[in-house]
């Protein structure tokens, strides 16, 4: 694995870790910056699940921000699928 591959794979595993946290409605827009830039490291071709459930992600911190709703824990449930 290439230098650039692992640091993209570093930065990826931050940002999951990351959206793994419970988050409040004022942290909408860092959650929707953190699935944006993990788009561009994941591939959709070699991880569809990752790359769908990140697009998920963006789209709930979206909806979430757009609407004002702030469920009691808003938690990324496809780290696991990270490992895959």
């Amino acid at each position: 694995m290439s230098s650039g591959k692992s640091q993209d794979q570093n930065v990826l595993q931050e940002i999951l870790n990351e959206l793994n946290l419970p988050a409040s409605l004022s942290e909408m827009p860092r959650r929707i910056e953190l699935c944006e830039k993990a788009l561009t490291i994941v591939p959709r071709e070699s991880k569809p699940k990752l790359w769908g459930a990140l697009h998920n992600d963006l789209a709930m911190s979206l909806t979430q921000m757009l609407i004002g709703y702030e469920p009691k824990t808003l938690s990324r449930q496809s780290t696991t699928l990270s490992r895959h």
